[in-house]
């Protein structure tokens, strides 16, 4: 499906998991027929397997740098492997403050920013994600890890003299897309779900996707615009299409 997608002019797809991202990029047919193909890193990174997501061919950005250390740790990786271009990184934020969820606090997101853009050289720093909690009640109003984001954003640009514009956001899951969408932000990346009924082929499953373990999805991305207007693209299996600006 990597393939076919490809065909059809999406070229970002993001994994999960460092193991099967490594396979699947890896993988002689893909090398050959997607030779522009981008892939991002979207699941929680341990530093034990740094070297091996580094070792990715074609890997293009990182999306979940959640500490100071792991910056270090992926510049220096980095740097060994002697590519010309920086690896871009986004920094990940716990909005919700829940245990269950990866990332730094609001507070400390606008250091470990400086840190990157300061002390790593081979990585460019371009965005911001996070999660966020799941299930909010929208009769309660907005999304505030959402709009916890917007604003960190919005600080962190003005503590560090950064475009607005330049800073992308990405957050919400399938359960949320469309609110995550009504918040208006420049850039970023919604999942909608479309479920067949066909058994799971792979041991894994996209990060939008942990709800269901039955179904294998084929996820929906919504590329969402400065002027509210969007693209949709397809993939299945445990491959995520990811956005691209439009």
């Amino acid at each position: 499906m990597v393939m076919e997608a490809y065909s059809h002019g999406q070229r970002s797809f993001g994994e999960n998991y460092v193991q099967e991202l490594l396979e699947k990029a890896s993988d002689s047919r893909i090398l050959s027929s997607c030779p522009d193909i981008k892939w991002h890193f979207i699941g929680h990174l341990q530093k034990s397997n740094v070297n091996k997501l580094i070792a990715v061919p074609n890997l293009f950005m990182l999306e979940t740098v959640d500490s100071v250390k792991l910056a270090d740790r992926v510049n220096s990786s980095w740097q060994k492997k002697g590519s010309s271009q920086k690896l871009k990184v986004m920094v990940q934020v716990n909005t919700s403050g829940e245990d269950s969820k990866h990332g730094l606090s609001p507070g400390d997101t606008t250091a470990a920013v400086e840190h990157v853009i300061t002390k790593c050289p081979s990585l460019e720093f371009v965005g911001l994600m996070t999660i966020g909690s799941i299930g909010h009640d929208l009769s309660k109003g907005p999304n505030p890890d959402f709009q916890v984001l917007l604003s960190l954003r919005q600080e962190v640009c003005e503590k560090l003299n950064l475009p607005v514009d330049k800073v992308e956001l990405s957050m919400g899951m399938s359960t949320d897309f469309q609110h995550a969408a009504d918040t208006n932000f420049p850039h970023g990346s919604m999942a909608a779900q479309i479920w067949n009924a066909f058994p799971l082929p792979f041991p894994s499953f996209p990060l939008c996707c942990w709800e269901l373990f039955s179904s294998c999805p084929v996820v929906l991305l919504l590329f969402f615009g400065q002027n509210g207007g969007f693209l949709p693209g397809l993939c299945s299996a445990t491959s995520l299409l990811l956005l691209s600006k439009v």
